[in-house]
């Protein structure tokens, strides 16, 4: 069934694929255009983090918690903003968004802590940026199909039984979605801060 969701909606996929690397690959050009104190003055920043997680006991089901909160407010946003038309550009605005702070992330670690940085990030960053905007795009994805789905109804003055598959779909994919994302939650939650004590 969602195989032939994104088969029949292709454009659709890409578009938010594209925007999802563009993304990406300005927050790390942006990191390139940083100059060299300031990109030590974040470096130090992120450093004070390492030190709290190193001399002061962080619960993991703190960080669960505020990354719980923090994320899926993201995907209630998304969710609302599929079920209105309107809500279209602010998708693609927000998965740019999203994208931007993983590669300025990334980029910020590799510049300011070298080799290091490199392995921080594929450790920490990376696992949980992939489920994270994974979630954001699948559910992006689905959320513009509705958005367009509920414009062509709408366009023939008349709500059928295509509407209700639809809605059933939406609703489907957006739980996937809540799982994806909680996948990196976890991650980010009680593996990451182990590993930055360690790597940091």
């Amino acid at each position: 069934m969602l195989k032939n969701i994104f088969k029949h909606n292709i454009g659709v996929c890409c578009s938010i694929i594209i925007c999802v690397i563009a993304g990406i690959c300005a927050g790390a050009f942006t990191v390139n255009n940083l100059s060299r104190v300031q990109i030590s003055e974040l470096s130090d920043y992120l450093g004070g983090f390492s030190e709290i997680y190193k001399n002061q006991s962080v619960s993991g089901g703190s960080l669960f918690t505020l990354s719980l909160g923090g994320n899926y407010k993201y995907l209630l946003f998304l969710f609302i903003s599929g079920m209105t038309i309107i809500g279209l550009p602010a998708i693609y605005f927000l998965c740019l968004s999203k994208a931007f702070i993983s590669g300025f992330s990334m980029g910020i670690f590799i510049c300011g802590f070298g080799k290091k940085g490199i392995l921080t990030c594929m450790l920490t960053l990376l696992p949980t940026d992939f489920f994270k905007l994974s979630a954001f795009m699948f559910l992006s994805i689905n959320a513009v199909i509705f958005s367009i789905n509920v414009f062509k109804l709408l366009a023939r003055k008349g709500f059928d039984i295509s509407f209700k598959n639809s809605i059933l779909n939406f609703l489907k994919t957006s739980l996937i979605a809540v799982g994806i994302m909680l996948a990196g939650i976890l991650y980010e939650s009680f593996i990451t801060p182990a590993l930055l004590r360690i790597l940091l």
